[in-house]
């Protein structure tokens, strides 16, 4: 995908090495001032680490991140979260007890989110720069165990090196070969101008059978064979905006689509072939940008997203989007190429995540990201195609397109426990005898008077 001012450059395909959430976290968080914000653990059944929470204020909001770090393993179903300026207005039982069920900020995660960011306007709670803060933070986390695809499979559209230039769009699946850094590209089939002259959104359904194609123009999708080739027109999609360049299945079968022109999300029902608007996306209160990049799903159905605008409020990079909340949270900035193009998630959705990056107009590169410390960078692959070569390799230069992964992997059993931002334990203690309840914790975060 790609929004026009850069449709003089090349898409290139890149992999990024990081196991999800957890290399994704060691990234800084741009919107997180080192000196502002403050950081805690979240505890799972008393005693296992599966995050962190984040808090941090700009003077005039506070806010609370909740991020899963033991990803893919773990995931949020709900979250609860009380801020006040005494901890006796956090509510609670007679004997001191917090109900989390009564705390004013919460949301059920349906799908289960891996990150989630509350915007809490001070004056909501009363406080000020200065302040000091009680926060309980707590989630309802669900433990999975997962069957790996038998074969791995992803897929990408190329529609050559000028974006809408009537030639049509080719669809490949491809492999990755991390010993010798390299791509290999296999040929499926290629859909013909004009219907489907720019094909910036792709998405495979989550048994892997078919793979959808949604033309940036003409709104067309076509349902398309990845063993045999074959391929339908399904029509056009009524109901849909202008600028649909990302695409995903959620694992329960939704195709989900964004447009960089409204930067809102979009479901699309192929039996109707119709849209359903469902409405923006804000990022720290404020409406969230969409331009060009992708989205992927995970199997347990956390949606990435990268944006590729950049702007004080809204840094570029990688955003995990909860679709309960329709909320972004950041999680960081790679260094390397600056406008990435598609991705798909490797292992069935539970592993790596592979992207494409635009590079420039003149170089034509592959990159594989590793994460370490607080900053990214890239490693470069190269892109080999098989198939009218006699089976030999041989270098490939990409186009525009888009990239999507195929089967996700399968629930095998999970289950669900509490977790609570580690800090101080609540007392229910009223005797004088030191005595504590149950578990549940509450720390305390002091507002900045200036924002640095």
């Amino acid at each position: 995908m790609e929004n026009s001012l850069f449709r003089i450059g090349v898409l290139s395909l890149a992999l990024l090495l990081f196991a999800g959430a957890v290399a994704l976290t060691h990234i800084v968080f741009a919107d997180n001032n080192s000196n502002n914000v403050y950081v805690t653990d979240l505890i799972a059944a008393q005693h296992t680490k599966v995050g962190e929470v984040r808090v941090w204020s700009d003077g005039e909001n506070l806010y609370v991140t909740y991020l899963i770090t033991a990803s893919p393993k773990w995931s949020m179903v709900e979250t609860h979260l009380a801020v006040a300026k005494s901890l006796d207005d956090i509510p609670h039982t007679k004997k001191g007890n917090p109900v989390p069920g009564k705390f004013p900020y919460k949301a059920v995660h349906n799908p289960p989110t891996t990150a989630v960011t509350y915007t809490i306007p001070l004056k909501d709670i009363g406080a000020k720069p200065g302040d000091t803060v009680y926060i309980a933070a707590h989630a309802v986390v669900m433990k999975t165990v997962w069957k790996e695809p038998y074969r791995e499979t992803m897929y990408l559209s190329d529609t050559g090196q000028t974006g809408n230039d009537s030639k049509g769009a080719n669809i490949y699946r491809y492999s990755v070969d991390d010993f010798a850094k390299r791509v290999l590209l296999d040929f499926i089939t290629h859909l013909p101008a004009p219907v489907f002259d720019q094909i910036d959104a792709l998405a495979a359904t989550p048994d892997g059978k078919y793979i959808y194609a949604i033309d940036r123009y003409s709104h067309h999708i076509a349902k398309i064979d990845p063993r045999t080739g074959k391929w339908k027109d399904l029509g056009k999609v009524t109901n849909l905006a202008n600028g649909v360049v990302l695409a995903a299945f959620s694992p329960s079968g939704e195709l989900w689509v964004a447009s960089q022109d409204t930067n809102h999300l979009y479901v699309i029902n192929l039996r109707r072939m119709k849209a359903k608007d469902m409405g923006g996306v804000t990022y720290l209160g404020k409406p969230f940008n969409f331009q060009g990049a992708d989205i992927v799903f995970t199997a347990s159905g956390t949606l990435y997203a990268w944006s590729n605008y950049d702007s004080k409020a809204q840094p570029r990079g990688m955003y995990i989007i909860d679709v309960a909340t329709m909320t972004a949270t950041y999680i960081g900035t790679p260094h390397g190429p600056n406008y990435v193009t598609g991705m798909a998630i490797r292992h069935g959705g539970l592993g790596p995540i592979m992207t494409s990056a635009h590079i420039s107009h003149t170089k034509n590169k592959v990159f594989s990201m590793t994460v370490g410390g607080p900053a990214a960078t890239f490693i470069e692959y190269t892109p080999y195609y098989y198939g009218y070569y006699y089976g030999l390799p041989k270098e490939f230069k990409l186009g525009y397109g888009d990239m999507t992964v195929g089967a996700l992997a399968k629930p095998i059993c999970s289950k669900q426990e509490t977790a609570w931002a580690k800090g101080e334990p609540f007392s229910h203690c009223h005797c004088g005898c030191g005595c504590h309840g149950n578990w549940a914790m509450y720390f305390t975060y002091t507002i900045p008077t200036t924002n640095n």
